[in-house]
């Protein structure tokens, strides 16, 4: 529990709980003290006070301003003081609770005392100093407990009632094995795998769901709302994914998936300076826009994608044309070695604009800070000790200066940091045109100690996705690439060979190798496969009818498929006849004859059967006629 701020509606009666046992504690082992006082027996008028839930009160009593309710350090007094038998539980008036897991504390003056939850022991306990306590997971709902506390022979004993909320599902993605995954191409189809479960006894419905967040195409989901599914992805680009656990309450688990690695987040850029040149007074912009930057003073280095520029901490810069944007993205990585001239090092400085940099001073030590300059600037922060010196990070900050009322989004290491506001905007807010610095600002009292890498602007606000792509740079594992072959049909009793086809980067080491395993997707008949963990195996099926056979691989942390359809077609003799039957959704079918002599083999004089065909389609044997050969002929028509 934090301490409360003076002023300030944030005064709970826990506190208070503990200042007051802290207090008496205290008081009670020097008995030197000739005066102990207690304040304030109750809560008092004091117009100049706005805090707690009532302006104008001091509200540090033990009772209420009207005199009705004995908070819960009257009680603690209560039991160091009587002698008579008192049990009390805290928290009388805190009935609707945030959390399921709670600490229950009683006040007692007894030999011991024993807690109930919902008419379950939670155990006997004793205590030196009037205070018992217990942990507690409240039932979802509404929870009786019961505290009896015996001294003696007498029995005492207190109760209430609590509320607690629906606790969120428990869920996690177990496939694939890593937040991001990097899929070769849009052919590679995803296989999804989740756990979810509610711990609660009697739980309601759990339901779970496989969204996507954003990406620049269409996911196709095999079954979105299956723990184990596939995803397949509309075009090249960053996805954000997630899967949700419902009970009431809802737990979300994110997933990124980049497709085609090459095509990286590149959408929106305005400038992109990879700093990768070894020398010169120039840093190119690879974002085909033309701002290359001028470099005064800094040189370049090794950095942590490739090359980077060093700053002094003093003189040094690099200048560019700042572009104007509604909406901006910047992103990059960086190294402070110190903390330079200021307590204000600059990472990015487009005065008047806005300014991206560390932040070293009391308002907040070791963080990320985004500012405006607008009339009146506004300032945000990512917390402290989100950053510190000596150690690269990848940083980042979205706004969208359509309305003082938006907040940037601040992240650190691809993690989105809360935010705290130092400053609010308001006036008028300044365009980014102008002259842009990096590593400093215009005065050179900014300077920035140390590297920066691949530093981005874009004119969009990136998805939380997509900036961790940038943060996970450069991609540590490629998904395995699967083929299963092509479609082909099987006229029974005869067996379909398979063939796959599996490409991997050999990542991640260990395992360092891919597992194959071939699976029936649907059909009407049970697929035994000759050895359904080889590439090439072979695949018999009950029953005639059009099977989906997939064949997956699993590189030890992500795992691909792709699919084939193989139409089987049955036969069956009757008595002086055939009876064939084929699949009815795989094209048009039509029966072919010919009664080539065997010599001349069966590549010609091929007519088809007159009139309807059905299915199945009884043919009729007739000894007499010698050899006649039919087959069935799949087409478009």
């Amino acid at each position: 529990m934090s301490e409360p701020a003076n002023a300030g509606p944030y005064h709970p009666e826990e506190y208070q709980d503990l200042f007051q046992e802290s207090y008496w504690q205290q008081m009670k082992t020097r008995p030197f003290l000739w005066c102990k006082c207690i304040w304030n027996m109750f809560d008092f008028a004091s117009d100049g006070r706005n805090e707690g839930d009532h302006p104008g009160r001091n509200d540090k009593g033990l009772v209420t301003y009207d005199r009705q309710v004995r908070k819960d350090a009257f009680y603690w007094y209560k039991a160091n003081w009587m002698t008579n038998p008192m049990v009390y539980i805290t928290g009388h008036t805190f009935t609707n609770r945030f959390t399921n897991s709670i600490t229950a504390k009683v006040y007692a003056n007894c030999d011991s005392v024993e807690l109930f939850l919902n008419g379950t022991s939670q155990g006997a306990a004793t205590s030196t100093n009037f205070i018992f306590t217990w942990p507690l997971m409240l039932l979802r709902g509404t929870n009786s407990v019961q505290a009896i506390g015996t001294k003696g022979s007498t029995n005492v004993s207190d109760s209430l009632i609590w509320a607690a909320p629906i606790p969120p599902p428990g869920a996690a993605i177990i496939s694939p094995a890593a937040p991001i995954v990097y899929l070769n191409s849009t052919n590679d189809t995803l296989q999804l795998s989740a756990t979810a479960s509610d711990s609660q006894p009697n739980p309601p419905p759990l339901t779970t769901t496989w969204n996507q967040l954003s990406g620049p195409g269409v996911v196709a989901f095999g079954t979105t709302n299956a723990l184990a599914t596939t995803a397949r992805f509309g075009a090249e680009g960053v996805y954000g994914l997630s899967f949700t656990a419902n009970n009431g309450a809802t737990t979300n688990v994110a997933l990124t998936v980049v497709v085609n690695p090459n095509a990286g987040v590149t959408s929106g850029l305005l400038a992109w300076w990879k700093m990768d040149e070894t020398s010169g007074t120039t840093a190119a912009d690879s974002s085909g826009n033309g701002r290359t930057a001028t470099v005064s003073g800094a040189v370049f280095t090794n950095g942590y994608l490739s090359n980077a520029l060093h700053f002094n901490g003093t003189t040094s810069d690099a200048t560019f044309s700042s572009p104007d944007a509604a909406q901006l993205t910047v992103a990059a990585w960086v190294r402070a070695d110190g903390k330079g001239n200021s307590a204000y090092p600059r990472i990015l400085d487009t005065n008047p604009g806005y300014r991206f940099f560390f932040r070293f001073d009391g308002s907040g030590s070791n963080g990320l800070d985004f500012a405006t300059y607008s009339t009146a600037n506004g300032d945000w922060f990512s917390g402290q000790n989100t950053i510190s010196t000596g150690a690269w990070y990848h940083v980042a900050a979205s706004y969208d200066r359509s309305s003082f009322a938006n907040l940037p989004a601040l992240y650190v290491n691809g993690v989105r940091r809360s935010l705290t506001t130092i400053t609010s905007p308001s006036g008028t807010q300044t365009n980014y045109t102008g002259t842009g610095y990096i590593g400093n600002q215009a005065a050179l009292n900014r300077g920035w100690s140390g590297s920066i890498d691949d530093l981005r602007l874009y004119n969009r606000i990136l998805s939380d996705s997509e900036v961790l792509v940038l943060a996970s740079m450069p991609p540590t594992n490629l998904a395995p690439v699967v083929s299963a072959g092509s479609n082909q049909t099987v006229i029974l009793p005869a067996s379909a060979s398979l063939s796959g086809r599996v490409a991997d980067d050999g990542k991640p080491n260990p395992p360092g190798a891919v597992t194959v395993t071939w699976s029936a997707v649907s059909g009407p008949g049970v697929v035994a496969f000759g050895n359904s963990n080889a590439l090439a195996t072979t695949a018999s099926f009950s029953a005639g009818g059009t099977y989906v056979l997939r064949l997956s691989a699993d590189d030890g942390q992500v795992k691909t498929s792709t699919a084939i359809t193989r139409p089987i077609i049955s036969e069956h003799l009757l008595s002086g006849a055939v009876q064939l039957s084929w699949p009815a959704s795989n094209g048009t079918w039509r029966l072919q004859t010919q009664t080539n002599r065997l010599s001349t083999g069966l590549s010609s004089n091929w007519t088809y059967v007159p009139g309807p065909i059905t299915n199945p389609f009884v043919v009729p044997i007739d000894p007499a006629a010698g050899a006649v050969f039919h087959r069935l002929v799949l087409t478009n028509q």
